[in-house]
């Protein structure tokens, strides 16, 4: 499976990090100089550092270039970045406006101006996106120094209500290297601004 994981914040890292375990991934950042320094030194050095990127992760700058053939988008970004990318996505989907892969966001809060839950933003921006939440109480440097480990702490949990919970669970074990990590959920609402 090939997961693109847009953001590279300290959760995008720490999720790419974890899924390049099992998956090719692709980290995107929207900044080419820091694209430049993750894959030179294989470190997230400005969001999340001393915490290496080991497995196949590739780091670009292009947006395009970074979901070409993915089959999992993962948008790492914050709830004010998440409506631009969400909608760059979109415009690139064509007329039809539906993902080739499903969508997941990290992100929880209330988009400044609007005061929509990250959940609304997506169905404004790319109605057509077959979407889900994927979130958990773990902070990014301990989620990725943990993932590692023979066994972690529950790391994220998941909503998918567009299509079901075994859906839902599919997708998360695709990203969860230990199925004790999972968490399921479809209570969006409270998931979304931050429970």
């Amino acid at each position: 499976m090939r997961i693109a994981v847009l953001g590279a914040g300290a959760c995008g890292t720490a999720l790419a990090r974890h899924a390049a375990a099992r998956h090719a991934v692709v980290l995107w950042t929207r900044d080419p100089a820091h694209a430049d320094a993750m894959r030179r030194d294989r470190e997230n050095a400005r969001y999340l550092p001393g915490v290496r990127l080991d497995g196949p992760i590739y780091a670009p700058a292009d947006l395009d270039a970074a979901v070409r053939g993915a089959d999992l988008l993962v948008l790492a970004t914050s709830v004010a970045g998440l409506r631009p990318v969400a909608g760059a996505l979109a415009a690139a989907a064509g007329a039809g406006g539906a993902a080739a892969a499903p969508v997941l966001w990290l992100c929880k809060g209330l988009e400044a101006g609007t005061a929509l839950r990250p959940g609304e933003v997506i169905a404004q921006a790319w109605p057509a996106a077959a979407s889900g939440a994927l979130s958990g109480p773990s902070f990014a440097q301990e989620a990725a120094a943990l993932w590692f480990q023979p066994f972690g702490c529950p790391c994220y949990s998941g909503c998918w209500e567009q299509h079901g919970m075994e859906s839902s669970q599919q997708l998360l074990e695709t990203v969860a290297r230990h199925r004790h990590e999972l968490q399921f959920t479809v209570a969006r609402s409270g998931f979304e601004i931050g429970s």
